[in-house]
């Protein structure tokens, strides 16, 4: 499970800006964030509403920064990001191929 938004920054964080994203945190490790930046946009046509969040942070470090982000089931496989950035060790960046998801 995980919280999709379309990133739209206008306070210059262009980090993957205009993108869709995944975020969900691990319920295993109280601190771990997994931020994916989805590759095949045509699979969210299943998923209606996305929510686009303005001034969203590279390091997202609460629930609260998505509270208008939608809640999805979803599974694909993660590809290395191109441009990585520095961040604590316990938050992932990754791109990801989506094989489902459906709105929950």
């Amino acid at each position: 499970m995980g919280s999709c938004f379309f990133k739209n920054d206008s306070k210059g964080n262009h980090y993957n800006n205009q993108k869709y994203w995944i975020v969900y945190f691990d319920e295993d490790c109280g601190n771990c964030v997994h931020n994916l930046i989805i590759c095949d946009e045509s699979m969210l046509d299943v998923v209606s509403n996305i929510s686009t969040l303005t001034n969203v942070s590279d390091i997202i470090g609460s629930v609260n920064e998505l509270k208008n982000a939608i809640d999805i089931k979803f599974s694909g496989k993660l590809k290395s990001i191109c441009n990585p950035i520095y961040a604590p060790a316990d938050y992932t960046y990754e791109y990801i191929v989506l094989t489902s998801i459906e709105q929950q």
